[in-house]
């Protein structure tokens, strides 16, 4: 351990305290900082980076993210890949590598890099055939590099992929991306971005010189020009508009859309969210992950990362104060230089989670006391536990709130061993009927 100590540490001088092995029963306690960890620093540039793309300035946001991205030396904690307890890292990081590289990529279709991006697009499609916004972009490039029939291909080959595998349709982004390459909509050329300012100094590396924030806006889901017509959902509506209102008024809620497989839930929720964004609400979405791999509290983690993007640097942690440390453990890269040993009590576990959810609940509060929330989480049939019990304690909590949660679940899959069938009389129940559009 004293040769490990030299090593960790070379300027320490002969018997002072180490710093970073430090003694903690039953053995020792490795004491790092977020800027320690290559994890930790790729989810940060990952979060900038998204931002700067968001904000339109695609050169800056390409510089940040190549930066995050040439943190990968291989997949992700591949010395213990075998081990269940590795699992829900390497499926978490994966996720979020894959992320970055389409808003890389995304950035260098709008600098005109279409045509030097087909062949990394190519590959990334075909390595993960249900990313719809892969195949968007590769579309695009193909379509901007002259190649009309081969950016269709690209589409025809994304539908049956999700059709054949999944039973499913293309989203509404891939069908009007192929509507407009069928009419060649002018919309669809490219056009040179806006001059961007010089590179901050440490713009690719950590903290210092970081890009100022990129100007508040409400976070959806994705991009919707107009609300579509939403036929016989309008009882559902005015509940979600009465909710959104009592909310927007201090008076928060949990309101659950319950329905069938693919009767609208989630386009109910779009649509709620539309109105609330109209109204300047912020909105952040979560999605529970079907099967295992996804770690606790992971629809969660989502949203609160939404959130916090938008923050100015050193925002969040002025708002979450002590509670810092705790919601830590859900968010490395939003925690912060490393709590000292023994700060965090680990003995209990149903203490531990308890303080995790006050520290999100609080965190959560305390945005919408600013600027009134929306949270949508959505699939909650395959939510687990812990997130399960952040949603009960929001709902008890919000009463005072200008918050409102939305989630949706497919009640014909939601049993008595599952987590969501413990107990829902509090939150707004609406129930979705069968409704044939008309031709």
């Amino acid at each position: 351990m004293s040769n490990l100590r030299r090593a960790l540490e070379p300027g320490r001088p002969a018997r002072a305290v180490s710093r970073v092995l430090v003694s903690q029963p039953p053995g020792y306690r490795l004491v790092v900082g977020a800027e320690d960890l290559d994890a930790a620093r790729f989810a940060a540039l990952a979060a900038r980076g998204h931002r700067l793309l968001r904000a339109g300035r695609p050169a800056a946001a390409g510089r940040v993210l190549r930066g995050g991205l040439a943190l990968w030396r291989g997949p992700a904690l591949a010395e213990v890949a075998d081990e269940a307890f590795a699992q829900a890292e390497r499926n978490r990081l994966e996720e979020l590598r894959v992320v970055a590289l389409e808003d890389c990529l995304a950035a260098d279709l709008d600098l005109g890099g279409h045509a030097a991006a087909v062949a990394e697009l190519e590959e990334l499609a075909g390595r993960y055939p249900f990313r719809e916004r892969l195949h968007g972009l590769l579309m695009l490039a193909l379509y901007r590099s002259g190649r009309q029939g081969e950016a269709l291909q690209a589409f025809h080959a994304v539908r049956r992929a999700l059709t054949d595998e999944l039973g499913i349709d293309p989203g509404r982004r891939l069908r009007e991306l192929e509507s407009g390459i069928l009419s060649q909509d002018p919309g669809l050329d490219w056009k040179p971005p806006p001059q961007e300012p010089g590179p901050s100094p440490g713009e690719t590396g950590g903290p210092a010189g970081e890009p100022g924030p990129a100007p508040a806006a409400p976070v959806t889901r994705g991009p919707r020009a107009a609300a579509d017509e939403l036929v016989g959902r309008d009882d559902q509506l005015a509940v979600l508009d009465g909710v959104l209102a009592a909310a927007r008024n201090g008076c928060g809620r949990v309101a659950l859309v319950a329905g069938e497989p693919g009767i609208g839930k989630t386009r109910l929720a779009e649509e709620a969210a539309r109105r609330a964004a109209a109204t300047g609400m912020q909105v952040a979405w979560g999605r529970c992950h079907e099967g295992d791999g996804a770690p606790a509290f992971w629809p969660w983690a989502q949203v609160v990362r939404q959130l916090a993007a938008e923050l100015a640097p050193g925002q969040l942690d002025a708002m979450l104060g002590p509670s810092a440390a705790w919601l830590g453990q859900l968010m490395p890269e939003l925690a912060g230089p490393a709590p000292s040993a023994g700060s965090l009590p680990v003995a209990d576990l149903g203490a531990a989670r308890f303080q995790l959810n006050q520290a999100v609940a609080g965190l959560l509060r305390r945005l919408a006391a600013a600027r009134p929330l929306l949270v949508v989480i959505d699939d909650l049939h395959w939510a687990d536990v812990p997130s399960l019990s952040l949603l009960a304690l929001l709902a008890a909590e919000l009463t005072d709130a200008r918050l409102l949660v939305v989630g949706t679940y497919r009640d014909v899959e939601v049993v008595a061993a599952q987590p969501l069938a413990g107990g829902q009389s509090g939150p707004v129940q609406l129930r979705l009927p069968v409704v044939v559009a008309p031709a």
